[in-house]
């Protein structure tokens, strides 16, 4: 699978081309930098009411917090090079975000989003 990439339909519903970028998060090549932000980048792709499996990897950390949300639904926050896998309910709204907290410093790659 190619990370950030639609080129082959594997079901994975992230796709960078589509992202909304917050200030402060930038694009180098398939990978998300963020240096300082506390906002949100985000794309509308999901469904309320569905749950997803949600992974990404976080590397190069210098500091900050970051996590997936799905719509309402807040992921766990990420404080070090990890790569995270979760479960989440969408609810409120069908945002999938990638949320800086507190001054996140790093980059997130391999985003994948797959409806369960």
């Amino acid at each position: 699978m190619m990370p950030f990439s639609k080129a082959v339909d594997d079901g994975n519903l992230f796709d960078l081309a589509t992202l909304t970028l917050a200030t402060g998060w930038s694009i180098d090549g398939n990978d998300l930098v963020c240096n300082g932000s506390t906002f949100s980048c985000w794309q509308d792709i999901l469904t309320v009411g569905k749950s997803y499996d949600i992974t990404y990897t976080v590397y190069s950390f210098v500091s900050g917090t970051v996590r997936a949300k799905a719509g309402g639904t807040n992921g766990a926050w990420t404080t070090l090079d990890f790569t995270r896998r979760e479960t989440l309910l969408c609810t409120t709204s069908g945002i999938f975000y990638i949320d800086a907290g507190t001054a996140f410093y790093g980059r997130v790659k391999d985003v994948s989003i797959f409806e369960l």
